[in-house]
């Protein structure tokens, strides 16, 4: 009858996230054993299978595990005794240990004493790092090598680290971020505080602890920080994702303008040091900007304007005000329908002769933070307000105005009316809020005739 048999068994590191198994297949009877019977398969766990298929099968010895034990820290002459007694062998068997210095400081000559026994002894002749392997057997079958690291220091001993703390994605008041005072936007979900450029003289491995400094406790936490910087906020932010003992710490900032101050400690394992930074949660006044659609009205007729594109980048700044001026002369009234919203209408009366009127629109959020923008003229676009200078001309009800050449009129036939020439005053054109339709009077075949783009056609119709 046929047999055959597979085991498994770990020949990767202990410490590797993924485990490798050694496969081997057998035969009995008439099977003769495969000539390439060795399978390596990576998975992510760790197991040791036996699948038989008769009761004779030879069972091949599990590979024992190394276990180096844990890095070392010691200082200069100093003995660092390693410790290997946690290798094991799923089998039973009794295991022999083989110890190799493999790597050491340039000069030096150090040595392991008791290399064959579990806990030999490395004496360090210099700073630096030593790399020490570990080979167990269980007189069948050797283990992969486990590595464990022995840091020496200099004869000063253990010296404390150094924290520092950067800013990360935001921008600073200092032309690289040293770890004084940064900026953020008030309410922004998406801050980070860097403690990566901490420093141990030692090169030992850090700890990052970080903490938010409250205004009572400022003097006490971090009294090297100015007074003028320790914060103002009492509100606590959100942490985002990383938890708080790593070197990047991630936050929201409260809605609330103010100053924080943020505390980050580092310890060694023995000794410890800390930093603080100030940040000020600031609020940024919002941008006005006015839609340009017509740079030419007319006395009495509604004009748009439409601010409708403006917008605060402040996260929290979802309530924006509104506020419409112009600087129309004496005698001149504007009339905003409705007033104070970011699209309404103007309605220019009073003009006596042709003028040009400048509207000016600002906008403020709820913390009261907006911009003056100029009294006349056009402001620039894309700051804190923008203009918008519109040409009126005023209205008139008979031709002889209209002969003078220094008016428009209007009537019920066409939204308005334009001067022509002196023996043709006053013709129908293309008013600005739709076309007109009626016929012109004969001869008014100029471009100039009709507006908004629109043409005199064959039959002396504006179209």
């Amino acid at each position: 009858m046929a047999c055959w048999l597979v085991r498994g068994t770990q020949i990767g590191r202990k410490r590797l996230e993924a485990t490798t198994l050694v496969w081997y297949l057998s035969g009995c009877d008439s099977i003769p054993r495969w000539a390439m019977n060795r399978v390596v398969v990576s998975i992510v766990f760790v197991a040791l299978a036996t699948l038989a298929g008769c009761g004779d099968a030879t069972t091949i010895a599990s590979m024992p595990i190394a276990d180096a034990g844990p890095d070392k820290v010691v200082a200069v002459g100093t003995d660092a005794r390693l410790d290997g007694s946690s290798s094991s062998d799923s089998g039973g068997g009794t295991l022999t240990f083989q110890w190799t210095l493999e790597s050491k400081p340039q000069g030096s000559t150090a040595a392991l004493v008791a290399a064959t026994t579990a806990q030999p002894v490395l004496r360090p002749d210099g700073p630096g790092t030593f790399l020490v392997s570990l080979v167990v057997s269980n007189g069948q079958r050797k283990s992969q090598p486990d590595f464990v690291g022995v840091r020496a220091r200099g004869s000063v001993g253990n010296q404390p680290p150094i924290a520092a703390i950067q800013c990360r994605n935001q921008t600073c008041t200092q032309d690289e971020c040293d770890g004084l005072t940064c900026w953020i936007r008030h309410g922004v979900t998406f801050n980070q505080l860097d403690g990566r450029f901490s420093t141990d003289p030692d090169l030992d491995d850090l700890t990052h602890t970080w903490s938010q400094v409250l205004p009572a406790a400022c003097a006490t936490e971090c009294p090297d920080l100015p007074i003028a910087d320790c914060p103002t906020i009492g509100d606590n932010v959100a942490l985002l994702e990383e938890s708080s003992t790593d070197n990047v710490w991630q936050y929201t900032a409260p809605a609330t303008v103010g100053k924080l101050a943020f505390k980050l400690t580092v310890d060694d394992g023995e000794l410890s040091d800390s930093a603080c930074i100030a940040i000020d949660s600031v609020n940024f006044a919002p941008t006005a900007t006015v839609a340009i659609a017509n740079n030419r009205g007319d006395e009495n007729v509604p004009l748009p304007l439409d601010g409708t594109g403006s917008f605060d980048s402040d996260p929290t700044d979802t309530s924006l005000s509104y506020a419409w001026t112009h600087d129309a002369g004496a005698g001149v009234t504007v009339t905003y329908d409705p007033s104070d919203a970011e699209e309404m209408w103007a309605t220019v009366t009073g003009i006596g002769a042709p003028t040009n009127i400048t509207f000016t629109l600002t906008v403020t959020d709820a913390a009261g933070a907006a911009s003056t923008c100029p009294a006349s003229g056009m402001p620039p676009c894309g700051t804190n307000c923008c203009g918008l200078r519109v040409s009126f001309a005023p209205a008139c009800t008979d031709d002889s105005a209209c002969a003078s050449g220094n008016c428009e009129c209007t009537n019920v036939d066409c939204s308005s009316r334009a001067c022509s020439t002196a023996t043709d005053p006053c013709i129908c054109k293309y008013g600005i809020w739709g076309a007109c339709t009626n016929l012109l009077p004969p001869g008014a075949e100029d471009i100039g005739d009709c507006h908004g783009g629109s043409t005199c056609n064959g039959s002396g119709v504006c179209g």
